[in-house]
C-alpha cells in the first residue's frame, strides 16, 4: 500500500509537467520601423521643374500612417508662401532589396485613396532617402542620393 501511495506522489507530478500542449510559442522579432519619427526638408529648390520656387516639407511617419505637410513658396527666401497641403495616408514596409548599385534599400507602398504608390527608402545617418522617380508605376529600382530629408530627434 505504502508503495502505491509513493508511486502516485511521484508519478502525478511527473505526468502533470510532461502535459499540455507539446507546441512552443513561436516568439517574433519584431521589425524595428526605421522611418518612425518626423523628417524635415526646408527650403529646397522645387521638383516642377520651376527654377525659383522652393518649399518645405515634412514626413511624420507613425505606426501605419504617414502624414505629409507640404508648404510651396515664391522664391529661394522661403517667405512668401505660394499653397500648402496636408495629408494622412496608410503605408505598408515591405521587404529589402538590393539596387543594380548594391543598395539595400527597403519597399515602401503608400496608399492613396483606392491606388498605391510603390516606392522604396533608404536611411543613412539620419537621413532618408526615396527611389528615383519613374514615369511609370512601378516601384523605382534606384535611390535619388540627390535628395534626402533629415530625421528631427
Amino acid at each position: 500500500m505504502y508503495r502505491s501511495i509513493i508511486s502516485t506522489f511521484i508519478l502525478v507530478p511527473l505526468l502533470i509537467s510532461c502535459g499540455g500542449d507539446k507546441k512552443s510559442p513561436v516568439t517574433e522579432t519584431p521589425v524595428q520601423n526605421e522611418l518612425l519619427g518626423i523628417w524635415i526638408k526646408t527650403c529646397a529648390p522645387h521638383e516642377n521643374g520651376d527654377s525659383t520656387m522652393h518649399f518645405d516639407g515634412t514626413f511624420i511617419f507613425e505606426n501605419n500612417i504617414v502624414t505629409m505637410d507640404f508648404t510651396s513658396y515664391e522664391s529661394s527666401l522661403c517667405e512668401i508662401e505660394v499653397s500648402s497641403e496636408y495629408n494622412e495616408y496608410e503605408y505598408v514596409i515591405g521587404e529589402e532589396l538590393t539596387t543594380s548599385a548594391g543598395n539595400i534599400v527597403t519597399e515602401l507602398d503608400i496608399i492613396i485613396s483606392n491606388e498605391t504608390k510603390l516606392d522604396v527608402f533608404k536611411i543613412e545617418e539620419g537621413y532618408l532617402y526615396f527611389g528615383v522617380s519613374r514615369d511609370d508605376d512601378l516601384r523605382p529600382e534606384a535611390i535619388d542620393f540627390t535628395f534626402w530629408y533629415e530625421k528631427q530627434y
